[in-house]
């Protein structure tokens, strides 16, 4: 079953067992466009946009967003929806938590740091999971994943993407991660 944009935003904030509500579980994956002052004064804001609009469309916004995945021996056709957004240097990624989600969002999330090298952008980035409040059409963009992904972000050395402290747990804000 797919969901939509408005699925989404519907349950993005959830009732936890006395009623009141919960911040939804999200992967966030955050990068950054490593040398983007450079980037912007040689070839131009027109080009950078064309730039992170070609990006996100080889890399991100697969053809109707189905997936393949190999889960506890069993072949999952799943979908996933292109859930991003970009402003100045830095291109966030999204997806509510889902074990059926984890592998095809870090699986996009090297995609694009693939073809960005091929576009001579190099991105750094972190990969984190946590309750956030994400809504692209009302632009707001906050929650734990964000401020994790952010600093992780900024301590590398390196191109590519580092994993936050979450993925090496099983529950997280009392529920199940990957359920």
């Amino acid at each position: 079953m797919s969901q939509t944009s408005e699925d989404v935003k519907e349950q993005t904030l959830m009732p936890d067992s006395e009623g009141q509500e919960k911040t939804r579980l999200f992967a966030v994956a955050l990068f950054d466009v490593l040398g983007f002052e450079n980037l912007v004064r040689s070839q131009g804001v027109l080009e950078i946009r064309r730039r992170y609009r070609t990006l996100i469309d080889q890399a991100v916004a697969v053809p109707d967003g189905r997936f393949l995945n190999l889960i506890d021996g069993a072949m999952v056709v799943g979908y996933m929806e292109n859930t991003h957004a970009y402003f100045s240097d830095t291109i966030l990624l999204w997806q509510p938590l889902d074990r059926l989600l984890a592998q095809p969002f870090v699986s996009r999330c090297a995609d694009m740091v693939a073809a960005a090298l091929q576009m001579e952008m190099p991105l750094r980035g972190a990969i984190a999971l946590g309750p956030a409040e994400l809504d692209k059409d009302a632009n707001v963009y906050l929650g734990e994943p964000l401020i994790e992904a952010a600093r992780l972000e900024s301590q590398q050395e390196w191109i590519g993407a580092a994993f936050g402290a979450f993925f090496n747990v099983a529950t997280l804000d009392g529920r199940d991660v990957y359920a």
